[in-house]
């Protein structure tokens, strides 16, 4: 079986017998505009496309658990300076396992 982790995406290989059940995420992709960004705290206002508010998560460098990676860091900056230079950036957040975390951005 080759898995890739939700959040940090490290890919994994392990063998298993045919027989033998495995427990599977459930994952959840889903796009919020970006109403506010704070970069020193990390802190992001998020909109639904429902138009309700999402105020409960962080830019990904400021995310609970797991390490930061290069990717990160570019995907934090890209949604920063997107956001101050006054576009439209939406960002899709994925969640699992009772985790939920910034993992992409577009600019309409």
């Amino acid at each position: 079986v080759v898995g890739v982790q939700v959040f940090p995406g490290k890919k994994y290989e392990e063998i298993f017998p045919s027989s033998q059940q495995l427990d599977v995420p459930y994952v959840n992709r889903r796009e919020y505009q970006v109403l506010n960004v704070d970069a020193l705290t990390g802190e992001v206002s998020l909109l639904h496309a429902s138009g309700s508010t999402k105020d409960d998560l962080n830019l990904p460098t400021f995310a609970k658990g797991g390490e930061q990676t290069d990717d990160d860091r570019r995907l934090q900056r890209d949604i920063v300076e997107s956001f101050e230079l006054g576009k439209t950036v939406v960002v899709a957040v994925v969640s699992a396992c009772g985790e939920e975390k910034i993992v992409d951005m577009k600019v309409l």
